[in-house]
Parts: structure tokens; sequence; C-alpha cells
């Protein structure tokens, strides 16, 4: 079966000398089972809450008008805290990579009981201190494709500014040598 692991703008990639290339983070593979009690353990998150309620839609189109839909999906969860539905766990902060301890949030699906896709995301700020640490992992196979005119607009102001955008792609993709579950691995910087 294969499946997505999406390290949003981080990568889970590989450090494979003599080996494959895996599917995991921080000992979360796809393919694995698993429950929201155990996972939020495995990712060291003692607090944690089920099913919490979602904003009024009011709240979250105001913000969405403000910020962007993207933004205010990240601020709704950033407010939650880390959190679980029966099928997925968001983590917004709490976990950290590397030597630097830098935060990255996650995010988890395991429809059924099965991982499906591990999402890591990263603030662009901690790109040079996590992307030798991806490489080390997962080892340094990627291909590397650069949009240097990507566009990113203030909603509030209507300003906009052009920056460039780095998406990664992990060469080969992975394998839980467990399962025999495989994985692509990707992520990108703004």
């Amino acid at each position: 079966m294969f499946h997505r692991l999406v390290p949003y703008f981080f990568v889970v990639a590989a450090t494979c000398a003599a080996a494959e290339t895996p599917c995991d983070f921080k000992g979360v593979s796809v393919g694995e089972k698993t429950t929201p009690s155990s996972l939020m353990a495995s990712l060291g998150i003692k607090n944690y809450k089920m099913n919490p309620e979602r904003w009024q839609s009011d709240k979250f189109l105001e913000l969405g008008k403000k910020y962007g839909l993207t933004s205010a999906a990240e601020i709704e969860e950033w407010n939650a805290g880390p959190a679980c539905d029966s099928d997925s766990c968001r983590i917004p902060f709490g976990v950290g990579v590397g030597n630097s301890n830098s935060p990255v949030s996650v995010f988890v699906s395991f429809p059924g009981g099965r991982i499906t896709e591990i999402d890591v995301a990263f603030n662009k700020t901690y790109w040079d201190e996590i992307r030798p640490v991806l490489d080390r992992k997962y080892g340094a196979s990627w291909h590397v494709e650069q949009d240097p005119n990507f566009v990113i607009t203030d909603l509030e102001t209507k300003k906009s500014l052009t920056v460039e955008r780095i998406t990664l792609t992990h060469r080969p993709n992975g394998t839980n040598r467990h399962t025999g579950d495989a994985c692509m691995i990707w992520g990108g910087e703004l």
C-alpha cells in the first residue's frame, strides 16, 4: 500500500548509507497501527484533548478574511493545543527535532487505526537547522524545485510579497521495513 509521509515544509528524509529510506518520524511509522493515546505517548505529549470543540464558522471566517484560511486554521489549532479525534492527532506545539530541539507541529492521520500520513511543519526560521537533520536521517537524495516568483498576499493590507519557494521530493520513496508499506517523502520552504 502507498501512503504519504509529508512533513509539511519539513521532510521525513533518509540517512540510508546501507539501508532503505524509512517512513517514520520519531519512531511513529506509516503503515503501523496506533491509537490516539499511544501516538501521543510516542511523541512525548502528556496532555491533549479528545474531540475539541471547533470554532463557530463566523469566528473562523472573520479570521479567514483577515489572515487567509490557512492562517485561520493554524490559529484555531494553536488555540486548541494538542488534540485528537478517532482518526487523527494534531500537535501544533510541544515537539522538537534536532540537536537544537527546533519546534515543529505534527499532524498524523490513522483512519481505522493505521497510520497513513505524517505531516511535520516548521517555521522557515529553522530551515537551515532542520535540513541537515533530514539529510542525515533520510539521505541527501532530493529532487529540488525552486520557484523564485511565489506570491503571498497579506489579506489585511492587500499587499503582495514575492518569495522563493523550494520544494524537495526524496528519491527514492520510503519503505516501512516492518509492514512493507511505501511512503512518499517531500517537503518545502517558503
